[in-house]
């Protein structure tokens, strides 16, 4: 809490101390951002036969969301760790990371759900 300088005191510093919230939270974020990449690797094996090239660009497009909604989350969370208030201060917007890793898994369903209707009609 910033405190107004009385009789020649310095202000006290501003610095929220979150606990080890945001070290939880970022274990888990990495925990997924793991989860995530083992079941695209996985999604490319399996649909490798039936769309070929196909399921290596879906894979990699999945992975690159997958990836920058992981940097942006880390550097977010290394900004809120470490207690940086800055006017400087990255803007990143808090809901990005997660609009990103929800396209990799609309992704992947998409193509789980393509795969699962090819093999039907085969």
């Amino acid at each position: 809490m910033t405190s107004q300088p009385n009789d020649g005191q310095q202000a006290d510093i501003h610095r929220e101390d979150f606990g080890l919230q945001p070290e939880r939270v970022e274990l888990a974020w990495r925990r997924t951002f793991l989860a995530l990449t083992g079941g695209i690797c996985l999604g490319i094996r399996a649909t490798d036969h039936e769309f070929g090239v196909f399921s290596m660009i879906l894979g990699a497009l999945a992975f690159a969301l997958v990836a920058s909604g992981a940097g942006l989350h880390r550097r977010r969370a290394q900004q809120q760790l470490i207690g940086f208030h800055s006017e400087h201060k990255l803007k990143l917007v808090d809901g990005l990371p997660i609009v990103l890793v929800g396209a990799a898994v609309i992704l992947m369903s998409l193509v789980a759900v393509a795969w699962f209707v090819l093999r039907l009609t085969a």
